[in-house]
C-alpha cells in the first residue's frame, strides 16, 4: 500500500484484504454493472491462485487480473447452493447486523439495552439477543403481523408470532417489532441460521447467518416486499386481496379509557334492507376471517360500485354500544373508519374520525388558533395542560408541549424526533428523540408526548423558529414560528401525522382535546 513520504508498504491483516477485494469486485462491476453480488462473490471465490505458508494449510488470494478477464469474457458465473446474497432490488438487504453493548441505563442496576426505535432489553446471564423492526418496503409503515423462524445455535427450530399488540410478557412492545433471547455466554459468538421473516401480504424475506453475541443484542431492520401490488395494506392492519363486485370498511374497536383494544365485540348494520350481524373475538377461530388482529375487524359487503352500510353500531360486553352511523364503501376500495373508543357502562362512547372513504390529498390546513403559553397554577405552582403530565416551571426557562398521533388510526406515535431545531441565542440544538417508554427523568410521560424546556436567556418572551417533527414511516411535520414565555409552556395541540404511501391529508396540527 502507499504510505506517507511516497512509499510503499506490505502489511498483513484484513485492513489491507479488504480494500483488495473491494477493488477487483469493482472492475468486474465495471465490465458487468447488471451482475448481482451473488454473481461477483462467485468470480472473486473462482478466480484465485493459492500458497502455502507451512507445507499443508492451503490459502485462496483472489487474482485480480483473472477475475477482471473473466468478467470481460461475458460468461454467466455461476453462483454456488446456499452463497445467494439478497438482491437488494428485489429484497433489500438491512446490512450487516451490529451487535449493540448495553446502552446508558436510566439507573445503574438496571442494564437496560437501549436501540433506537425498540423497546428497551435487559438480558439475563448467558444470554445475547436478536432484535429487529420490520417495515413495508413502499410506506415505510411497521408490518403488525408477521412471524419469524430460525436455526438457533444449537440447530434447533424456533419460531415466533407477532400480531400487535403483543402480550405484556414480549420483551418486544413496539409495532413492526420483534426480539429473541439466545443463550450464549459473555463475549462469546454463535451464529443464528436460515433467518426467515414470514408476513400476509408480502413476499418472504430470508436474512444471511446473523451473529449474536453473549451480553448484547444483534439488530437488524427488514423491509418486506408487497406480495403484488393490488394487496391492500392499511397502516397497522392485516394485509388482504380486495375483490371484484366487493367493497369493505375496517377500524379498531377500543377502549376509551385505557385505550387499550378489545377483545371481543360485535357490529351491527343495514345492507340492502336486511340487518346482519358480526361477532370478534380475539384470537380468530376461523381461518376465513380476514382480521387477524385484536381489536381489528375488517368486512366485505356486494356492491358494483358505491353502496350505503346503514346504522353501523359496535358493541361490548361491558360496554355502551357505540353508533357509527353509515358507511359508504365502494367497490374494490375500504373505507377505513379508524378507532372506534367505547365507554364502560354508563359512560358515552365516542368515534374517530368520521366514517367517509379515504380522501386525496389536499393542501395543509392552517392551526384554528395560535397557540399560547400557560402558566403555573397559582394554588399548586404546577402547569396543568388538559391531557398531559403536570411539572412544575423553573425559572429562566419556558417550555412548549403536545402530542404527536396518527393521522389514520389516530394513535400516539412511540417515536419521534425533533430536527432543524434553533435554540433562542440562534445556535442549531440538533436532534431531539422521543422513544416511548420514555426515561423516568423526562417531563413527558404519556406515549406520544412531548414537554421540552429551552433556556431563555434573560427575556420574558421570544419566539421559536420553525422546525421539522419526523417520525419513521410518516410525512414530515413542519411546524410554524409560535410564542415562549419564561416559565410557562405554549400548548401545541395534536399534531396529526400522515402514513407514508397513503391517501390521506397531510400532516396537520389540531387544537380539539384528544378522544
Amino acid at each position: 500500500s502507499t504510505v506517507p513520504n511516497n512509499s510503499y508498504e506490505s502489511m498483513p491483516g484484513t485492513s489491507m484484504a479488504s480494500p483488495m477485494a473491494a477493488g477487483v469486485a469493482s472492475l468486474i462491476y465495471g465490465a458487468h454493472p447488471e451482475y448481482t453480488a451473488s454473481q461477483v462473490k462467485a468470480i472473486l471465490m473462482e478466480e484465485t491462485d493459492t500458497f502455502t505458508t507451512d507445507g499443508i494449510n492451503i490459502i485462496p488470494v483472489v487474482n485480480a487480473a483473472l477475475a477482471s478477464d473473466y468478467a470481460k469474457t461475458g460468461d454467466i458465473p455461476q453462483v454456488p447452493p446456499g452463497e445467494v446474497i439478497p438482491d437488494p432490488s428485489k429484497t433489500p438487504y438491512p446490512g450487516l447486523p451490529t451487535p449493540r453493548p448495553p446502552g446508558q441505563p436510566s439507573q445503574p442496576d438496571q442494564g437496560n439495552i437501549e436501540l433506537p426505535g425498540h423497546t428497551p432489553f435487559k438480558l439475563e446471564a448467558g444470554q445475547g439477543g436478536l432484535a429487529g423492526l420490520v417495515y413495508d418496503q413502499e410506506t415505510e409503515n411497521p408490518v403488525a403481523l408477521f412471524s419469524i423462524y430460525f436455526n438457533g445455535p444449537d440447530g434447533t427450530m424456533v419460531d415466533h408470532e407477532f400480531a400487535y399488540p403483543y402480550p405484556a410478557t414480549y420483551d418486544a412492545q413496539q409495532m413492526g417489532e420483534f426480539f429473541s433471547r439466545i443463550p450464549v455466554e459473555q463475549g462469546q459468538e454463535v451464529e443464528i441460521t436460515n433467518l426467515v421473516i414470514d408476513a400476509p401480504g408480502y413476499n418472504i424475506y430470508e436474512v444471511p447467518t446473523v451473529t449474536v453475541r453473549g451480553g448484547e443484542v444483534t439488530s437488524l431492520t427488514i423491509y418486506l416486499e408487497p406480495e403484488a401490488e393490488d394487496v391492500i395494506r392499511l397502516p397497522g392492519h392485516t394485509p388482504f386481496f380486495p375483490e371484484d363486485g366487493r367493497g369493505g370498511f375496517s377500524g379498531f374497536a377500543c377502549d376509551a379509557d385505557t385505550k387499550e383494544r378489545i377483545s371481543k365485540f360485535r357490529l351491527d348494520y343495514i345492507f340492502n334492507g336486511a340487518a346482519y350481524d358480526f361477532s370478534y373475538e380475539y384470537p380468530p377461530a376461523d381461518e376465513y376471517v380476514i382480521a387477524r388482529l385484536q381489536g381489528e375487524f375488517i368486512i366485505w359487503a356486494t356492491t358494483d360500485s358505491e353502496t350505503v352500510i346503514a346504522d353501523l353500531v359496535i358493541s361490548a360486553e361491558g360496554y355502551e354500544s357505540t353508533t357509527v352511523g353509515d358507511v359508504t364503501v365502494r367497490n374494490q376500495e375500504v373505507t377505513d373508519i379508524g378507532v372506534v373508543y367505547l365507554k364502560r357502562t354508563g359512560e358515552v362512547a365516542t368515534v374517530t374520525p368520521e366514517p367517509e372513504p379515504t380522501p386525496a390529498p389536499t393542501e395543509p390546513t392552517e392551526p384554528t388558533k395560535d397557540p399560547q403559553p400557560i402558566k403555573a397554577d397559582p394554588d399548586s405552582e404546577m402547569i396543568n395542560i388538559p391531557g398531559h403530565t403536570p411539572f412544575y416551571p423553573e425559572a429562566g426557562y419556558g417550555g412548549f408541549a403536545g402530542f404527536v398521533y396518527d393521522a389514520v388510526t389516530k394513535k400516539p406515535i412511540p417515536s419521534f424526533r425533533f430536527e432543524n431545531l434553533i435554540w433562542l441565542d440562534g445556535e442549531p440544538a440538533g436532534v431531539e428523540y422521543f422513544d416511548w417508554p420514555y426515561p423516568s427523568d423526562m417531563l413527558a410521560q404519556i406515549e406520544g408526548e412531548f414537554i421540552y424546556w429551552l433556556k431563555m436567556y434573560g427575556t420574558t418572551t421570544d419566539t421559536m423558529q420553525a422546525f421539522d417533527i419526523v417520525a419513521d414511516g410518516y410525512e414530515t411535520y413542519r411546524l410554524s414560528d409560535f410564542i415562549v414565555e419564561d416559565q410557562a409552556v405554549t400548548d401545541l395541540g395534536v399534531i396529526y401525522m400522515t402514513p407514508k404511501g397513503t391517501n390521506q391529508p397531510p400532516s396537520k396540527v389540531s387544537y380539539d382535546p384528544l378522544p
